[in-house]
């Protein structure tokens, strides 16, 4: 599995390594007081887009460290419930939402890794309206260079412009998502902390308002690059900042 920060430039070297590379970003954010005490803290940076959130206890003890984007792709929708995060963090639980249409709400449920929820988790309800800045942290990434490559290998009616997602109520995960589209914009990105580069690709499939998905990608991980009318698979992680 990929560690998720590693798809904005923040490597996974070693335990004390990161750790102290975590440490020193977390001294450069800016900070809020949450309802229960503790306090959130998020460095942002501007030239890419890469954010890292933290979450402190009402004792000064960081509790979690979560990445995050500014894709400005969004996601409007009703919160449905709360998951449970694996390892018991509360700030790291996930969110369960559906997603509102122009007319009527459309079926099937949706999981996100919510960001900033040490901010916003007391004030998230069942029925509470979303606005959602959501952005896709790939794993397993394959790209073919256009559609007529992508159908040779998969067949003449392969569905290219797709979201699947494995809604599984006993476990919401914000890894349950499969997308396939085209690209119809992409950059490389430097993350200005770590001077590591990662991708930033647009991808053309059912999503949100705009019909598609931003999604982050390790350099490694497209060595020969992505451009435009590429067509890219990825398994991603939804992770979302909620916006007040």
């Amino acid at each position: 599995m990929v560690w998720l920060p590693e798809c904005i430039g923040i490597p996974l070297v070693s335990r004390a390594i990161t750790s102290a590379r975590l440490a020193e970003l977390a001294a450069q954010a800016g900070s809020d007081q949450r309802p229960d005490g503790g306090r959130m803290f998020t460095w942002f940076d501007d030239a890419s887009g890469a954010c890292m959130v933290f979450n402190t206890d009402d004792h000064g003890v960081v509790a979690c460290a979560q990445p995050a984007f500014n894709s400005g792709f969004d996601f409007n929708g009703r919160a449905v419930t709360w998951g449970q995060d694996l390892d018991g963090c509360r700030y790291c639980d996930p969110l369960v939402a559906i997603e509102l249409g122009t007319v009527s709400e459309r079926p099937g449920n949706y999981v996100f890794h919510i960001s900033n929820a040490g901010l916003v988790r007391d004030d998230v309800k069942e029925g509470t309206p979303l606005d959602l800045i959501v952005t896709g942290f790939a794993e397993n990434i394959q790209t073919w260079e256009s559609a007529d490559a992508f159908r040779r290998e998969h067949g003449h009616d392969a569905h290219i412009s797709m979201t699947a997602a494995h809604f599984d109520p006993a476990h919401p995960s914000p890894s349950q998502y499969l997308i396939t589209g085209e690209v119809f914009n992409a950059e490389r990105r430097r993350n200005s902390f770590t001077n590591i580069e990662f991708w930033a690709l647009s991808v053309t499939a059912p999503f949100g308002t705009q019909g598609a998905w931003m999604v982050v990608a390790r350099d490694e991980d497209l060595p020969w690059g992505v451009t435009t009318s590429a067509i890219v698979s990825a398994n991603v992680w939804a992770c979302a900042a909620a916006m007040s």
